[in-house]
């Protein structure tokens, strides 16, 4: 074991978990997995496998019955690993039951998309103006991520310090937003500080 000189099996996995650090709880080494090596970082079982992250996360994968409950920290831990791959990452994403609830902590912009598609982004006000600003738009994902949510939307609520070129951006997006829910088109225009100064010809 402390010279890992064993073969990298899920069952190997498990016997180490359990007999060696204690960690005996079936759903947690099935659906929880690398959230229990991160408790042991110190130990060889998780260096042995950094050193064979691709091949681990495809037996966790294969054996974690098409779901995974990592907490957050250990989420943000996977998808700002630049040791691990794009595809991994995606594939993770895919098999999450819990979100991540601030996605500015996600260092790679181009998983955003993703946790927007498969919808692991928890809804937040911040969370929307994030994806706006990184978007410059209200993109069929950011349209799809806000007529979702059931909750109110409340745009003055945004902790983010934003300036009024934001604001105005993001205003006019909503304004020309024909596939936002007539629910959510008012709920941001009346939670919004900017007037609209425009007239319609309805002739």
């Amino acid at each position: 074991y402390e010279k890992s000189m064993y073969c990298l099996t899920y069952e190997n996995i498990k016997s180490m978990l359990d007999h060696i650090h204690g960690i005996q709880d079936v759903a947690i080494v099935k659906h929880q997995n690398y959230a229990a090596l991160l408790s042991i970082i110190d130990s060889p079982i998780y260096g042995y496998v950094k050193e064979n992250i691709a091949e681990y996360f495809e037996i966790i994968f294969n054996e974690c019955d098409g779901k995974i409950e990592d907490n957050e920290m250990t989420i943000l831990n996977v998808l700002n690993d630049e040791s691990i791959s794009d595809e991994i990452k995606k594939h993770y994403i895919s098999l999450l039951s819990n979100f991540v609830s601030d996605i500015s902590q996600v260092n790679d912009h181009k998983l955003w998309s993703v946790l927007l598609e498969q919808k692991k982004l928890h809804f937040s006000e911040n969370n929307l103006y994030y994806c706006f600003a990184e978007y410059k738009s209200l993109t069929a994902l950011l349209v799809s991520y806000i007529n979702s949510y059931a909750g109110i939307i409340d745009i003055s609520s945004i902790s983010v310090e934003t300036d009024d070129q934001f604001k105005s951006k993001f205003f006019g997006a909503v304004i020309r937003c024909f596939d936002l829910s007539d629910a959510k088109y008012g709920q941001i225009l009346s939670s919004s500080d900017i007037i609209c100064d425009v007239s319609f010809d309805i002739d």
